[in-house]
């Protein structure tokens, strides 16, 4: 289904229409994108199957409202002899409209009202190309939600261990493997740490050790491999944790350097040749602790969205079958912890024994396990730690 879990449409000031579980037919998503993409100047979702969250451009371009009408009147247009000179007038009339932009938007607002009628009556299904997504106010549970995809190439050009090295390729979703309890407790670990050697420019890693994620007898670190290792079919024995492995933080402050430039799209393993899986459990909630920051697989047909929960985990093979990146934060602040694994037993972090380890309860290894006081060695530090992969 291309479910709209959660899609609002500003009007007019405080006027907002908000669906729920609402589907649209493919082929009426399908004309709305071909016909509006380029029209409008924030066309945030590239899906034919999501054409519908074309109205997201519409604050920033309300002339955009043009083209989708456009859309739906050549659904009810006659063909033959007159269609070609209806659609010059139906352009002509949109050219008038967008040269008086608000005038039109406020004019329109019973169109935005039609559109949602259409939508609400559109109850089709859209077979292959629906979009994998996992919203926040759902509990995916007890079994993780996948979505395989092809493996790439990447891993041709590296040693290929057997047991480990990916077979079959993708992503999954669980609520399940960690408690909304241990993920604030890691959180405000995350806080602690972040507050000596946080950045001034919105996006703050603090590298960590393997140690960090374990609690007393509830291994984090190891509930993550264990469930990745069963989704891909693994041996999680010759599964190793990897570095970069880190606290992130992400607020709405401006980049100050390109460090601090996370959304931008990217690929792990080509970023780090180590890493094999990735995955990132979530210590805040979307929606209510910080807005954008959801986690955004690009695959050829369609975005798939995954939007953070306290205690979701995320997790997915490496390659550039894996395309991703993460929405800029709008408001509030962001946690989350990236943990990489490898199959390549060089670039493995060692688990070396910590029984008093201060409150960090086990952070070690690397430099991030005291964090630098001095201005100048923080700003270091986050430019040799920083990844975008958060």
């Amino acid at each position: 289904m291309c479910g709209l879990q959660q899609l609002q449409i500003p009007l007019i000031g405080k006027h907002v229409f908000i669906l729920h579980q609402q589907t649209i037919r493919p082929q009426l998503g399908e004309q709305l994108y071909q016909l509006g993409k380029g029209k409008l100047k924030n066309l945030a979702v590239c899906s034919p199957c999501a054409g519908i969250l074309l109205l997201e451009g519409l604050l920033s371009d309300p002339g955009g409202l043009g083209c989708i009408n456009m859309a739906l009147l050549r659904m009810r247009a006659p063909q033959g002899a007159n269609a070609t000179e209806i659609e010059k007038k139906i352009k002509r009339g949109n050219a008038l409209r967008q040269g008086s932009a608000w005038r039109g938007f406020l004019g329109s607002r019973w169109f935005l009202v039609l559109l949602l009628v259409v939508v609400l009556m559109s109850g089709g299904r859209c077979g292959s190309t629906s979009l994998w997504t996992a919203s926040r106010g759902e509990l995916v549970s007890p079994h993780p939600r996948i979505y395989s995809v092809p493996c790439s190439e990447d891993y041709n050009n590296h040693k290929r261990y057997p047991g480990c090295t990916p077979q079959k390729c993708g992503r999954a979703v669980t609520d399940s493997i960690v408690t909304r309890e241990e993920a604030e407790t890691l959180k405000r670990l995350a806080e602690r740490g972040l507050a000596l050697a946080g950045s001034e420019g919105g996006a703050s890693i603090l590298d960590l050790h393997s140690g960090a994620l374990s609690m007393g007898k509830q291994d984090v670190r190891g509930r993550i491999q264990a469930v990745i290792a069963e989704t891909f079919g693994l041996d999680p024995a010759l599964m190793f944790l990897t570095k970069p492995t880190f606290f992130s933080r992400i607020n709405s402050t401006i980049a100050q350097t390109q460090h601090d430039e996370y959304w931008h799209p990217h690929i792990d393993k080509v970023t780090y040749g180590s890493f094999d899986y990735t995955s990132l459990l979530y210590l805040s909630d979307y929606g209510s602790d910080f807005s954008g920051g959801r986690f955004i697989f690009m695959d050829p047909n369609g975005n798939r969205t995954v939007e953070p929960r306290a205690g979701r985990v995320s997790f997915f093979s490496s390659g550039t079958e894996n395309l991703h990146r993460v929405e800029k934060v709008s408001w509030g602040t962001r946690f989350a912890i990236t943990v990489s694994f490898t199959c390549d037993p060089a670039h493995a972090i060692a688990d070396p024994p910590c029984p008093k380890c201060g409150f960090w309860g086990g952070v070690g290894g690397h430099h991030s396990s005291v964090a630098p006081t001095n201005p100048a060695e923080r700003r270091k530090k986050r430019k040799r730690d920083f990844t975008p992969a958060v």
